[in-house]
């Protein structure tokens, strides 16, 4: 219930109860004053009556007294009018008849607010001789039919007063109340995690104090989260992007590749080319290390130009460029590629430097392995590098990497991928997330595993880069849905179990109504599930991944980012989206005992991501060393072997 009617309520019980007051003692009062008249009338007319047959039997006229008791009783409210003689004889007698007593009002009325009929006498004489005497008795119905009346219209008024009270209430409490509307909204923003504050200081003392201390701690909160966010932006940008091509380093091209490529498990089927700047040492020497600085940071921006879209780029070495080509035809990556060197090229013209024999050469590799060693990749593009360095070539030099024999069996694995999830031949295995305070498990991490024909176990880095390159992603992840809850429903013990989903599969209207229809109908009360999603799957359409998330959370369940701290965004990802948990991507692991930048990016991340109430999970976590620096950190869990292999599930506990 609402404030406003908590204060409507009792306000306007108050007030009809006081308007019902009003009118019982109107009322009363008007009763009283009634029952008096009565008296009045009875003891008026027995005096006048007295007086008038006094006078007409001294005449001895004896036969007008009826006529004169007749007159007044037919036109006064009398119930009874005697005139008794001196003997105690009724010579005259006027009764009021049942049928001349009908009522213009309700008995119940008459119940509840009684009037007497009083009698009154008076001596009637003639000189010094009594002749007798008159009692005449009232009747209330005439005062009856007067507070009959004054009762309906004071009800018809007050009636109307408190309708216009109540009107003038609402309008009044309307107003006063208004900023508590705002209010309620900061506050569930806020335990959203949005930290908002309050335009509308209301002018009631009290809710002005309310509001001022609400935005208050609402702006110190948000404050602290964004010195936070920077904080830990700055550190990212410092270990993974080079301050003059402003790209991905060394460092932060091998991370974001290993996270994208081999623990996502993504397919690449695409490009990786070197890009040189020859002769780059010489312009430092002739013209200065600023102006090898420039020349660096307009090819990193002709470099940036171009790989704007999915691919990656970054400076690997001083004249050295990468750049990650993961999708598209040999060809489509030639064009780019040409187009890269050109515009390069094009940028040494400009400043005046070709003519110290500064060039630019491009060497790559074409794969279609599923998941490859960036290392591997690396080593073929400077093969066919120094062969364009070698040739002087002002086109790239672009070679085919020689798949391995599984690779070339592709199309028939993709035939028995295809079936398997048709079939539902699915093998599940359970690894715990388990806390850094109690060591209780936080929840279990459910990965599927595709069966073939005779039962064997598929390898994940075989089959999950096809069942993405050919659209099977929504499929297979049904498959998996649909196998963890069944295996769920017999184990009656409460439990969270964190299934990962692909990008493509969130970003599906069909899969999410089907996934609606499942959360409603089929997950049984004990089970909670988080749905685990990477963040480069998350950025590539975060509108998809944010109305997923509220989709979940509606139903009961929740979306988690996996993967996470390997982009610009991933702080400002959580504030947009409030996932459950994060998940660190397993490159940061290794690094967390032996490098400071590492370990201060981490528990940057750690602290903005408390403000907003979301914890953060390491992964990859291998032995106890690293769980008591983590632990140091303030993360809240941490998963990998130190906390137990990946088992067949639901054998895994919890």
């Amino acid at each position: 219930m609402t404030l406003a009617r908590q204060l409507i309520i009792p306000i306007s019980l108050i007030f009809l109860a006081v308007l019902l007051g009003v009118e019982a003692i109107h009322l009363k009062g008007a009763r009283s004053h009634l029952q008096d008249q009565l008296e009045s009338h009875a003891q008026d007319a027995a005096t006048s009556l007295g007086l008038s047959l006094g006078i007409l039997l001294g005449r001895g006229d004896d036969a007008v007294a009826e006529t004169v008791i007749n007159a007044a009783f037919d036109r006064g409210n009398y119930e009874r009018i005697e005139f008794i003689n001196v003997e105690g004889r009724t010579v005259v007698s006027k009764v009021l008849l049942p049928q001349q007593t009908e009522a213009a009002y309700p008995q119940w009325f008459a119940d509840i607010f009684p009037l007497t009929g009083p009698t009154a006498e008076s001596l009637v004489s003639t000189g010094w001789n009594q002749r007798g005497k008159v009692r005449v008795t009232s009747h209330p119905r005439f005062a009856y039919e007067q507070l009959w009346n004054t009762a309906r219209n004071t009800l018809v008024w007050l009636s109307l007063i408190y309708v216009v009270a109540l009107l003038f209430l609402r309008l009044f409490l309307r107003s006063v109340l208004r900023p508590l509307k705002a209010i309620e909204s900061a506050a569930q923003a806020i335990a959203q995690r949005d930290f908002v504050t309050v335009d509308e200081i209301p002018e009631t003392r009290e809710l002005r104090q309310v509001v001022t201390a609400m935005n208050s701690l609402s702006g110190k909160v948000r404050m602290a989260l964004e010195i936070e966010t920077a904080r830990a932006a700055d550190l990212q940008e410092v270990a993974y992007f080079d301050p003059v091509s402003t790209l991905l380093n060394r460092r932060g091209l091998t991370a974001r590749f290993n996270s994208r490529f081999r623990d996502e498990k993504e397919s690449f089927a695409g490009t990786l080319a070197l890009l040189q700047i020859s002769s780059l040492v010489q312009v430092n020497e002739a013209h200065g290390q600023q102006k090898g600085d420039e020349l660096v940071g307009s090819v990193g921006k002709v470099i940036t130009d171009i790989w704007h879209g999915d691919g990656l780029a970054g400076r690997w070495a001083g004249a050295l460029f990468v750049l990650v080509v993961p999708a598209g035809e040999r060809e489509q990556a030639e064009l780019q590629l040409r187009e890269a060197q050109l515009k390069a090229a094009s940028v040494v013209a400009g400043m005046g430097l070709d003519s110290i024999g500064v060039e630019i050469h491009i060497g790559a590799v074409y794969t279609q392995a599923a998941a490859p060693e960036l290392q591997i990749l690396v080593e073929a593009a400077e093969e066919a590098l120094q062969q364009a360095v070698e040739k002087r070539a002002d086109l790239p030099e672009l070679r085919v990497l020689s798949v391995s024999n599984r690779d070339a069996g592709h199309r028939e694995l993709i035939e028995v991928v295809r079936l398997a999830i048709a079939s539902g031949r699915v093998e599940l295995a359970g690894q715990p997330a388990m806390a850094m305070t109690d060591g209780k498990i936080l929840h279990v991490e459910i990965m599927g595993r595709l069966l073939d024909d005779d039962g064997r176990q598929l390898p994940a880095a075989e089959f999950i880069p096809l069942v993405a390159r050919h659209d099977l992603s929504g499929a297979f992840d049904q498959a998996i849905v649909h196998k963890v809850i069944e295996a769920a429903r017999p184990i009656k013990v409460k439990q969270t179990l964190a299934i990962n989903l692909a990008a493509q599969s969130i970003a599906d209207t069909g899969f999410q109504s089907w996934l609606g229809n499942v959360l409603k109908n089929e997950v049984p009360a004990h089970v909670r599930l988080v749905f685990e999603v990477s963040e480069h799957g998350v950025l590539q359409n975060e509108a998809a991944a944010t109305q997923f998330a509220l989709l979940v959370s509606r139903l009961g369940a929740g979306l988690a980012i996996d993967h996470f701290g390997v982009h610009r965004e991933s702080l400002a990802l959580v504030r947009r989206l409030n996932p459950v948990y994060v998940k660190l991507s397993a490159v940061h692991t290794p690094r967390i005992a032996t490098d400071m930048g590492t370990r201060f990016f981490i528990e940057s991340v750690v602290l903005a991501a408390k403000q907003l109430d979301v914890p953060v999970i390491a992964q990859s976590v291998e032995d106890a060393a690293s769980v008591e620096i983590l632990r140091s950190l303030g993360l809240a869990g941490y998963q990998g072997y130190v906390a137990g292999k990946p088992a067949t599930w639901p054998t895994v506990s919890g």
